[in-house]
């Protein structure tokens, strides 16, 4: 029975991933900042990818042998690995102002008497529409943003870590929040499964309990004996959600054979009766279109959307303003898996972020702009399994087929070989039997 137990092989690879990961980043520059104040359509140039070297590790907080779990907060570190990317950290990047625009989201819903008011206390900051900055603290590093300060000082509430903006700032470095894991000491069929996230077995994110529910792993370890009719499971807490990826076809990867999983084209679709309850607005009509979800009520209500990236299975017109044109072998996301031994192979977890951008009465900046869903940032985070671990699964389960194999051939070669050399011999004795005949016919008839 497999199991996390501590000290064992299964424990060991979870606890610290040795599979090289990289996370592959491309950020979409705005090449005519101007042009889009006064209404007209964002110009994006694709910048990267940068790509950053994934160190991951798990602080082991309590092992439970009674229920069967395992406590832990995760540590995520990025390094970056500038001979693997297309182009540097300190690359300018032309990108709109997230925290300004979530400000103005905000306004939006209130009164014309607040609006007001918030407009002159928003001036005294002297935010601009538009950030000028660098790739790496667009994606990493960050920036301080004065005016958040302000507001979670007058909320009494935290808005931005540290009052700083970047889109991956809470990926570096070790969660503040706890992960319960399923150990499968008690009961083996939930192996792997997160069972609670801060403390609480299921989110109170999002306007309906389907939403809320904490399905899956959190992708670092599956349970062995996977069928082609399973549902594979993922918790993603980085969205407050669960997704889920069922059966593709059968491949080779690594040398090894292996089952590839891809979530179904409809994860993010309105049409998907699952994903109603992701939209919080009373007017369904106001929910965004197909492949389009909002992960705001997840990142403090800011207008940030996920998609796949270049709006793969989404509404047509959501990539058509931008000239884009998805390509599923780039754009998909997907993992393959050893069916026996629930080994990942390799996989891509590929995600791209947007934001809603719209005419606003409460931020003069903003009157004019297009409504337009934008693409920001999109990311393929790769993994393949370490050539150790490989060799393993080779030995364990390549080899002894190759054996079989190339031993049943080889039966099959001698027994033809056999048969062969016993007509030979049939035929032979036959042919001395009729000599024999004949000269004792001859015998006979002298």
């Amino acid at each position: 029975m497999i199991r996390l137990e501590p000290g064992n092989d299964v424990w060991n690879a979870w606890s610290e991933i040795k599979a090289p990961i990289f996370l592959h980043a491309y950020i979409f520059n705005i090449t005519n900042a101007e042009d889009v104040l006064k209404g007209e359509t964002p110009q994006l140039q694709q910048l990267g990818p940068y790509v950053y070297e994934q160190k991951r590790t798990k602080e082991i907080l309590h092992v439970n042998p009674e229920n069967g779990t395992v406590l832990y907060k995760p540590t995520l570190l990025h390094f970056f690995r500038p001979e693997l990317s297309n182009g540097t950290e300190e690359d300018p990047v032309t990108m709109l102002n997230i925290p300004l625009l979530s400000v103005a989201s905000e306004l939006g819903s209130m009164s014309s008497m607040i609006r007001y008011m918030a407009r002159f206390y928003l001036d005294s900051f002297e935010e601009q529409p538009f950030v000028y900055s660098k790739a790496g603290t667009i994606l990493f590093k960050g920036s301080h943003v004065p005016m958040i300060e302000s507001i979670s000082e007058l909320m009494g509430r935290e808005l931005l870590p540290n009052n700083t903006f970047a889109f991956f700032i809470e990926r570096n470095g070790t969660s503040p929040d706890n992960f319960e894991v399923d150990s499968g000491m008690v009961d083996s069929t939930g192996f792997g499964d997160i069972k609670s996230w801060k403390g609480k077995h299921e989110m109170d994110v999002w306007s309906g309990p389907t939403c809320n529910m904490i399905n899956g792993t959190d992708t670092t370890i599956y349970a062995p004996f996977i069928t082609k009719q399973k549902v594979i499971r993922i918790f993603e807490a980085e969205i407050c959600r669960s997704l889920h990826m069922t059966y593709d076809h059968e491949v080779v990867a690594q040398g090894i054979p292996g089952y590839k999983f891809s979530p179904p084209s409809n994860i993010f679709g309105e049409e998907n009766p699952d994903n109603q309850c992701f939209c919080k607005e009373t007017d369904k009509s106001k929910c965004p279109k197909s492949g389009v979800v909002s992960i705001g009520p997840c990142k403090h209500e800011a207008p940030i959307f996920i998609s796949n990236p270049y709006f793969l299975d989404a509404d047509p017109s959501y990539g058509e303003p931008f000239g884009m044109v998805p390509n599923a072998t780039l754009h998909k996301p997907y993992l393959i898996v050893e069916p026996r031994t629930g080994v990942v192979l390799e996989g891509h977890k590929r995600v791209q972020l947007n934001t809603h951008l719209k005419p606003s009465e409460a931020i003069d900046v903003f009157a004019n702009v297009p409504d337009l869903m934008v693409p920001l940032v999109w990311i393929d985070e790769a993994a393949v399994q370490e050539e150790v671990q490989l060799e393993k699964l080779r030995n364990m389960l390549v080899t002894p087929l190759l054996i079989v194999e190339y031993g049943k051939w080889s039966v099959l070669a001698v027994s033809c070989t056999m048969t062969v050399i016993g007509i030979a011999l049939f035929m032979m004795k036959s042919k001395n039997q009729k000599v024999e005949t004949r000269e004792a016919e001859k015998f006979i008839f002298m």
